[in-house]
């Protein structure tokens, strides 16, 4: 009927593990560059506090697809027992829209699990913050990539 609305499942293959991004014109040696050529730190090294480089996070346009990135301070949470807070870690981010999830490799996740990236100890995964701040007014419903709101 032309009233009827057609309800489509989500298709199977939208799961996190079922996702595999392919962003073949972004390589490590980009992500490289681009943390030190334009913010001037080395990729995935120890930042000096978990704050932004710069409030609001400024993000890049770069690449034959032109990509947006940007370097975002991240902060994994303490394994249970660890004596000393993990230290923060610069990590440039590709902004792919067609992700579903977050992801970082397994160079990223051994860097902020302070193991050595061949190592068996690099984790699947890991719970990450990344530092910001809460908005009011019009954005505080609702986070937004590259907003910034008075």
């Amino acid at each position: 009927a032309d009233d009827e609305i057609l309800f489509t499942p989500l298709d199977p293959g939208t799961e996190p593990l079922d996702h595999e991004p392919s962003l073949p014109d972004v390589t490590e040696a980009d992500l490289e560059g681009i943390s030190k050529g334009i913010y001037g730190v080395e990729y995935l090294s120890e930042a000096p506090s978990s704050q932004q480089l710069s409030y609001p996070p400024e993000g890049i346009v770069s690449g034959s697809c032109r990509r947006m990135f940007i370097n975002l301070v991240c902060v994994r949470r303490p394994f249970e027992g660890e004596a000393s807070p993990p230290p923060p870690i610069n990590v440039v981010f590709v902004v792919d829209t067609t992700s579903v999830v977050s992801y970082l490799s397994r160079r990223a996740l051994a860097a902020l699990a302070g193991v050595d990236e061949g190592s068996d100890e690099v984790p699947f995964g890991l719970m990450v913050s990344i530092d910001g701040h809460c908005r009011h007014g019009a954005f505080e419903y609702y986070q937004s990539f590259g907003t910034f709101a008075h």
